[in-house]
């Protein structure tokens, strides 16, 4: 599946982001982690800035958001696949405070999880060019740490195992 990465949304994307966001059935599955990161950071809200759409932490106003879209028909806008908000917590630390996969690309475990980490890639290519940035540590994992190394492709040996290992997690 090929998925386009940006930072903020047009505006005509307000009801499927809102969809994403507020009413997606996948979201019992996490529901406990869910509210532990609204306790812990604050509701979302679907906001339009300048740039276009995008989601705001009532308590984390730094935060910003990744979308996946899936390229589709000429004529036909791309869906929205995903999209995941995260926050640099200190020098060394993105944290993710919230992830989501829509209902069409979360109706099997394996799409889902492909469209989850296809996300966290793209954030940890994004975090590889951001100085100081060691580590992104992911909020959905209930009573776990789990952290994925930035570093060069070398150092974080293989790329698939931070996947494995959080589909394990969220299974």
């Amino acid at each position: 599946m090929d998925l386009v990465f940006q930072s903020s949304l047009p505006h005509q994307y307000r009801e499927p982001l809102e969809r994403l966001v507020f009413f997606n059935p996948n979201q019992i599955s996490m529901q406990a982690a869910i509210a532990h990161a609204l306790d812990l950071y604050g509701a979302p809200a679907v906001a339009l800035e300048p740039a276009g759409l995008t989601v705001r932490i009532q308590g984390c106003p730094h935060a910003q958001c990744l979308f996946a879209l899936e390229p589709a028909a000429r004529t036909v806008d791309p869906l929205l696949a995903g999209m995941l908000v995260y926050v640099r917590t200190g020098i060394e630390e993105l944290l993710v405070l919230h992830i989501a996969v829509s209902e069409v690309h979360g109706r099997t475990r394996r799409s889902g999880l492909g469209v989850a980490m296809r996300l966290i890639r793209e954030l940890r290519a994004a975090a590889r060019r951001l100085r100081g940035i060691r580590w992104i540590r992911l909020l959905y994992t209930g009573d776990r740490q789990f952290q994925i190394r930035i570093g060069s492709t070398a150092e974080g040996a293989a790329a698939h195992e931070p996947a494995r290992e959080w589909a394990r997690l969220v299974s």
